[in-house]
């Protein structure tokens, strides 16, 4: 939100310093809402149990797990991957294959390909 000049007559410095000092000294309260389907508290709890650097949380019925693992999964893919990595998959389940489906054609340079080693149809690679 814009606040200064136009809305109260005063410079946006001048409005954001007045509330800061609101907070301070408790009249102002900033509340952060956690959208619904966001476990951030679970997220970071499994990171420091198991000592990894990132974990997603996703929550689905049966039904829609794989639509919802591909989703996540491939937005995670797609800010990870930045640089010239090269990603390779052990096996072609039914998730994995939704993931790289759901993937948006990214041209970044140096990322390559994502293959598959092994698919029990056959060799598999998404170029």
């Amino acid at each position: 939100m814009r606040l200064g000049r136009q809305h109260l007559g005063h410079a946006q410095a001048r409005v954001s310093r007045l509330l800061k000092q609101t907070e301070e000294v408790g009249v102002v309260k900033t509340t952060v809402h956690t959208p619904p389907g966001v476990f951030v508290e679970i997220e970071e709890a499994l990171e420091h149990k198991f000592g990894l650097r990132e974990v997603v949380v996703e929550a689905s019925d049966e039904a829609g797990i794989i639509p919802a693992l591909a989703g996540s999964a491939s937005a995670y893919l797609e800010s990870a991957l930045v640089g010239a990595e090269r990603v390779g998959v052990s096996s072609w389940s039914e998730t994995l294959l939704a993931t790289v489906n759901a993937m948006r054609p990214v041209h970044k340079s140096g990322l390559r390909q994502v293959e598959g080693l092994v698919d029990q149809t056959g060799p598999a690679k998404v170029h």
